[in-house]
């Protein structure tokens, strides 16, 4: 592979809606470095229902050139704009971490925001991805209890911004939109390189559960779920220039990924996440 070839590697999200709730707070790091660090909810009104986005948040306060960062004042001021119309443009991350409770790695998949701007309030909701990498799993069907199948769910891994590291992300596809499922099917196989997007969808659900206590009356337990899904609306013919994942390339990143859960594994003791982030402290910096 030659230096200058750069792989696919694009990972964009935009989410538009009611700025509902800010957890963000200003700490300094262990170096004397302050930076502002947490969480935001963005509601948005998604096919006739509320999807509530949880959406982190970094930023160093000073930037290299000893400004202060664009980012962090954007940051610290957005709980002036709880009940606001905001559009938050970022990326996917995984988040890959040793699990003490069930001696399992595990990996979940989080929106990471970057740039957020007040909206016009008469500018629809809206919550998109925009992806590309190389096949790492089939298309698989989920089924239920029944043996219905719910949902289909796909793969991609995709290089870091240095191509040093493996990000793995996962993707659905809709049971009832045939022609995206047969698209997907076709030519989407295993380590081509594709680049695709589609529509998140955050759907919260709570499920009331009785149990009979044997004594008095009965308990009522209240269960709260998130259904996190990524449908796969559009998508292109699979990538085959010079910006292709190569068998060479994989392997590279298949290895360095699976040294990442040696390391994860070896350091359980901690809490300490997994793959490098597409969007990183040291970049967040520079603005």
């Amino acid at each position: 592979m030659s230096d200058e070839r750069k792989l696919q590697n694009k990972n964009t999200i935009e989410i538009i809606g009611k700025l509902a709730k800010t957890d963000l707070n200003v700490r300094t790091s262990k170096d004397g470095q302050d930076y502002i660090s947490g969480t935001i909810t963005v509601e948005s009104e998604l096919d006739g229902s509320i999807n509530s986005f949880e959406i982190s948040l970094y930023a160093k306060k000073v930037t290299q050139k000893g400004e202060i960062s664009k980012l962090f004042s954007n940051y610290d001021s957005l709980r002036n704009y709880i009940g606001s119309k905001v559009r938050v443009n970022g990326s996917l991350r995984e988040e890959r971490f040793f699990n003490k409770t069930t001696s399992q790695l595990t990996s979940s998949q989080k929106l990471e925001g970057r740039f957020i701007a007040v909206e016009n309030a008469t500018t629809p909701d809206s919550a998109t991805f925009e992806v590309s990498g190389f096949i790492r799993k089939p298309l698989t069907a989920k089924t239920n209890k029944k043996g219905e199948v719910y949902l289909y769910e796909i793969e991609l891994g995709q290089a870091n911004y240095d191509e040093s590291q493996l990000n793995c992300f996962k993707f659905h596809v809709d049971p009832t939109a045939l022609e995206i499922l047969n698209g997907v099917q076709r030519i989407y196989t295993v380590n081509a390189t594709v680049s695709f997007g589609g529509n998140i969808r955050y759907i919260t659900s709570t499920t009331e559960v009785t149990q009979e206590t044997g004594f008095g009356q009965a308990r009522t337990k209240v269960f709260t779920n998130t259904n996190k899904n990524y449908f796969i609306t559009w998508g292109n013919d699979p990538i085959v220039d010079d910006t292709a994942y190569d068998g060479n390339a994989i392997i590279k990143l298949t290895q360095a990924y699976a040294s990442r859960d040696v390391e994860l594994t070896a350091g359980a003791g901690q809490q300490t996440m997994g793959t490098t982030a597409p969007i990183t402290s040291r970049q967040s910096s520079l603005i």
